[in-house]
């Protein structure tokens, strides 16, 4: 499927005129619970001609990131199969994202499944410097590493978290295996940076399940028992099952596992209500960020609109 996926994006690139810096698979096979079946769910940083950039007059094919979700729509995507979709940012937008520290890059930035990292343009890497990284993903990684803020990670995995929870109450109930090992992978993200916070950046959070395990169990220890209703050793043991289950393709596994025991009203309204967790930042932090980002940045982002 690799190799299916990087001749799409090939055809995008000819058909809308744009270059794809980076690709990257996001989804349940990134997260590390696919099913046998899951979808492969391909998410892309482009970039428009260079006309588009300069402003020069004249009619510029544009790539809007809804065709990206519509590509099937198109004549010439008439044949992309249906397991695989598209969907991603312009580049300019994704610096935005950097500039604003949007935790959704953390996981575009650290999937294991990499089908295209651009190489920067030698007259790029020799403007910025010799020791500057080369590929697209080191470069946005360094620029997240001073922008990605703690709180904000935090912030939006709890937001996640709730949300999932209310859709899945609304839709069929917390039996699907898919959604609450999604779940777990909120939790085990706050539990990571909670316990890293002061021995590692937001930017190195991991973005497998199976990564996270370990994490998970260290803020699930410190809610109320009663939300919990595991030990260690029973949470692990139904952790592991659940993922093996939803590898295997068998349906509803987490009823199966001690992981139904989980009270998630009781874990998100802990976490909401935990001022630990939840902060807000005064105006003058936020512009203070702002600042120090932009300094450290204006140089490069320049040099990368050559693109």
């Amino acid at each position: 499927m690799h190799e299916e996926i990087l001749k799409w994006l090939k055809v995008i690139e000819t058909t809308f005129g744009v270059r794809i810096l980076y690709a990257v698979e996001l989804g349940s096979r990134a997260w590390g619970f696919e099913s046998p079946t899951s979808d492969y769910d391909v998410r892309v940083i482009y970039a428009e001609c260079p006309e588009v950039y300069f402003g020069l007059p004249g009619e510029h094919r544009r790539l809007h990131p809804m065709r990206l979700r519509e590509l099937r729509k198109h004549p010439t995507f008439s044949e992309l199969p249906t397991n695989i979709d598209f969907d991603g940012w312009e580049f300019k937008k994704a610096l935005g994202y950097v500039a604003s520290g949007k935790p959704t890059l953390i996981e575009w930035l650290n999937s294991d499944i990499v089908y295209v990292d651009g190489l920067l343009p030698s007259e790029a890497r020799c403007w910025l410097s010799s020791a500057f990284p080369s590929r697209l993903r080191n470069v946005l990684r360094k620029w997240c590493y001073q922008s990605i803020d703690l709180q904000a990670v935090l912030d939006h995995y709890i937001g996640l978290l709730a949300q999932i929870h209310t859709k899945s109450i609304k839709k069929q109930g917390l039996s699907d295996d898919k959604t609450v090992l999604h779940m777990l992978r909120c939790v085990g993200a706050v539990g990571f940076l909670l316990k890293h916070q002061y021995a590692a950046s937001p930017i190195d959070l991991p973005i497998r399940v199976d990564a996270l395990e370990d994490s998970v169990w260290f803020l699930l220890s410190k809610l109320p028992a009663e939300y919990v209703g595991l030990t260690e050793t029973e949470f692990k043991e139904a952790f592991a099952e659940s993922l093996r289950l939803r590898k295997e393709g068998a349906l509803a596994a987490v009823r199966v596992t001690g992981l139904v025991n989980l009270q998630w009203g009781g874990i998100i309204s802990t976490l909401y209500g935990s001022e630990a967790l939840v902060g807000s930042r005064t105006q003058e932090e936020i512009d203070v960020f702002r600042e120090r980002f932009n300094h450290f940045v204006i140089k490069e982002f320049k040099a990368l609109l050559s693109l």
